[in-house]
């Protein structure tokens, strides 16, 4: 193979095996955790959210500084598992005439992954999401049938909208 005839050469030197500390490989899991979350927000999300997690104006909510998003980890992840309908108030402004999102389908690694993302990008400094909590929400909802309402969320997480 070409890679191998190169190191031949010594143009692609040995990586050196460096031991990682505990510390480096917690923050390394959570990069790459962070990493995939991105991406699959890129697919999944941000042709409503956009890439900035602004949103758009009157039609979709923004996710920067979003209670929705950044308080409690179960609310952001029940709309992810059951998606939202109807209307709902973000930073002082209501969303709702075009307001339907859809359950997106995605596995609890996945919906960790997107929802730590969310919580962590563009200035949120909200708490990681795991897998585990993910099934555990997923548990919590299985007799929801249809999508969220913004009431039923709002009294499910009532501490998620207090001041």
């Amino acid at each position: 193979s070409l890679a191998k005839t190169t190191n031949e050469f010594g143009l692609h030197p040995k990586q050196e095996e460096v031991e990682l500390t505990p510390e480096q490989k917690e923050t390394r899991r959570l990069e790459r955790k962070i990493e995939s979350g991105k991406k699959l927000f890129a697919m999944k999300c941000a042709s409503c959210h956009q890439n900035s997690g602004l949103g758009l104006a009157g039609q979709f909510p923004p996710l920067v500084g979003s209670k929705w998003a950044t308080s409690d980890p179960g609310l952001i992840s029940q709309i992810v598992i059951k998606g939202l309908k109807g209307t709902i108030e973000v930073k002082g402004v209501a969303y709702g005439q075009t307001l339907n999102m859809v359950p997106l389908g995605l596995n609890d690694r996945e919906i960790a992954n997107i929802t730590t993302y969310v919580r962590q990008a563009w200035g949120n400094q909200a708490s990681e999401i795991s897998e585990e909590e993910v099934s555990g929400f997923r548990a919590d909802s299985t007799n929801q049938v249809d999508q969220w309402t913004g009431e039923q969320l709002r009294s499910l997480f009532p501490s998620a909208f207090s001041e």
